[in-house]
């Protein structure tokens, strides 16, 4: 197995592919991914060097400031939250106070660049991580450098206990019940998490996977980007069949299909034809990314599905 085959190199793939499709969508003529795929690699390039908030804030800020990590040196539009974040650490360059708490900002920004995050955890820390109280303060800084907000660190635990299972072969059904279970004994003990713990209360139900697709929302607010896109795993049959189902969903499902792309791509192989549009230069930077990710050996490195 090779290192084409790491969750790392086929989650990026997922989600830069998915992000390309979204962005076709709305623009017919693209030559670039979006600030998902963006902050993503952002996030890989400095956790391959190892955990450093102020280094991972310095990527953000020369994606923001001169369009690292785009595939054609744009600057690139996002949520009003990271923005906000971003340039607050670039006035007081504080990692730990950049990041919004306000009870309104629990859009889906930090949601969509977090799997990075949650692969290094669990090659740090084991499979056990999501119980690990030093493992898990590292998932909510990294998730607070933008969004610090309870709802937001919650959806990010949410999300990574149920990839930790995917990346256990568990099957996703078993991955939703053992997550929500380990997140809701997690969070309750914690006085700061145990009010908003009622806002995943829809992902908390029985048979969730039969859950009529009218009753779920393709939208950048970070609860119904994460029970959307569980949803449409515990659902697909493949990950087109997975980028399809976004569409289904009422709303928008611009900001929803890459967190599904680089979710799927655990599961299913990603195919990579919607970033054929994307520029040679952009696509050899995704390479050398991915390459130094996994020699760096800080991201699990090999994908058991396939």
């Amino acid at each position: 197995m090779n290192e084409t085959q790491s969750p790392l190199t086929q989650t990026t793939y997922g989600l830069i592919n998915a992000d390309c499709y979204a962005e076709k969508q709305e623009y017919s003529d693209i030559t670039d991914w979006s600030s998902a795929s963006s902050l993503s690699l952002a996030t890989i390039a400095s956790l391959t060097r190892g955990y450093n908030l102020n280094h991972l804030m310095d990527q953000f800020t020369a994606w923001y400031a001169r369009g690292d990590y785009t595939a054609d040196r744009s600057v690139q539009l996002s949520d009003r939250t990271t923005i906000r974040s971003i340039e607050h650490y670039m006035i007081n360059h504080d990692p730990f106070s950049s990041g919004s708490n306000q009870t309104e900002d629990v859009d889906d920004g930090a949601l969509l660049r977090i799997m990075p995050a949650v692969l290094f955890l669990n090659t740090e820390y084991g499979d056990d991580f999501v119980v690990d109280d030093p493992a898990m303060l590292i998932l909510h800084q990294i998730t607070g450098l933008t969004h610090n907000q309870p709802v937001a660190l919650i959806a990010n635990g949410i999300y990574a206990m149920f990839v930790n299972q995917l990346l256990a072969q568990v099957t996703p059904v078993d991955a939703l019940e053992s997550a929500i279970d380990t997140a809701y004994d997690y969070y309750s003990k914690h006085q700061v998490f145990q009010n908003s713990l009622s806002a995943f209360n829809q992902l908390n139900t029985p048979d969730f996977k039969h859950t009529h697709v009218t009753e779920l929302t393709a939208s950048n607010q970070v609860t119904d980007t994460l029970t959307a896109c569980i949803w449409i795993i515990l659902n697909a049959e493949s990950y087109q069949d997975a980028l399809s189902k976004c569409n289904q969903l009422a709303g928008d499902p611009q900001t929803l299909l890459p967190l599904v792309g680089s979710t799927a791509a655990l599961l299913f192989e990603p195919d990579q034809a919607a970033m054929a549009s994307v520029n040679k230069n952009g696509l050899n930077q995704v390479k050398r990314i991915l390459t130094a990710g996994n020699r760096s050996h800080r991201f699990k490195r090999y994908n058991p599905f396939y």
